[in-house]
């Protein structure tokens, strides 16, 4: 006794339909059209991925670079005080002086020559 699979209706009439589907796929010519589209979508996608990693690198070359600048600027500082209070405002990414922020949040404060003054001689 063969085991047979159920015939559903329209199943007869689809047979004709894969098997053209089959056939077309079996065709040299429409596997190199495939073959051409895969190699295409695979370039697209590593060219995706090599463009952010570019942009990443850039952002982050920038912000080596600002964060030299700053650092620069705390050692032309002549008070041994304002340079310390500069340098550690660099090493915590606080916004200096004449430059954007070198990391966090744009929302932190300025540190400025009154500011730091205004600190040290109130004493805290």
């Amino acid at each position: 006794m063969a085991l047979t699979a159920p015939a559903f209706p329209g199943r007869q009439a689809a047979q004709p339909g894969w098997a053209a589907l089959q056939a077309l796929l079996r065709s040299p010519r429409h596997q190199a059209a495939f073959g051409v589209m895969l190699a295409l979508l695979l370039l697209l996608a590593f060219h995706q991925v090599l463009a952010g990693a570019v942009l990443r690198a850039e952002q982050a070359r920038a912000a080596a670079g600002q964060r030299a600048e700053a650092a620069a600027r705390c050692t032309d500082e002549p008070a041994a005080p304002l340079r310390d209070l500069c340098q550690a405002s660099v090493q915590a990414g606080l916004s200096l002086p004449g430059g954007p922020a070198t990391a966090g949040p744009a929302a932190l404060p300025q540190v400025t020559r009154a500011s730091v003054t205004a600190v040290l001689s109130a004493g805290v």
